[in-house]
């Protein structure tokens, strides 16, 4: 991948740190994490020709006006943040669950829309989306209730919303 501009949400830690260092050599990230500190020091891990945002995903509405100004072909998106929650049923409540989905699930819609919105059918680019899933979601062990769920519901949008902006050239 060359010469492209890919969202990374989850870039300042794990799978999305190492893929912001190799993708930036020849591409614009918009890196996408929670902790300033840490968004700063991917900055100086990749340098400072790209964008480093500090959004709260577990907080959807506010994703498109933190988003909304991005005027550039957006060629890929990789969905990698994300918080393991093992816990016993008894301490599950809404508010945690609601947040685990916000932060999986319906983040990862909020982009798509974005980037749907802003893809015309007539552009010639690609667009690839990627979600980092786990084993988890189809095989969850005891306490996972939370993390399982959210991450299953992100491979099950996958396969429609594929299906649904294909015409557009986007890719999931």
């Amino acid at each position: 991948i060359k010469n492209s501009n890919i969202i990374i949400k989850g870039a300042t830690s794990g799978i999305g740190f190492v893929l912001a260092k190799k993708l930036s050599k020849n591409n614009k990230i918009i890196a996408i994490g929670r902790d300033s500190k840490k968004l700063n020091a991917l900055k100086k891990a990749i340098g400072k020709n790209h964008l480093f945002l500090k959004i709260d995903l577990t907080q959807p509405e506010t994703i498109y006006e933190n988003l909304s100004f991005i005027d550039m072909p957006i060629h890929g998106f990789v969905h990698c943040a994300g918080i393991e929650s093992i816990m016993p049923l008894r301490f599950v409540t809404n508010k945690k669950f609601i947040d685990i989905m916000n932060l999986h699930v319906f983040s990862f819609i909020e982009i798509i829309k974005l980037i749907d919105k802003k893809k015309t059918k007539s552009d010639e680019y690609l667009t690839s989306i990627v979600s980092v899933s786990s084993y988890a979601s189809t095989n969850g062990g005891a306490m996972q209730t939370l993390y399982s769920s959210s991450k299953s519901a992100v491979e099950s949008l996958s396969k429609p919303l594929s299906k649904e902006l294909a015409n557009k050239k986007i890719r999931i």
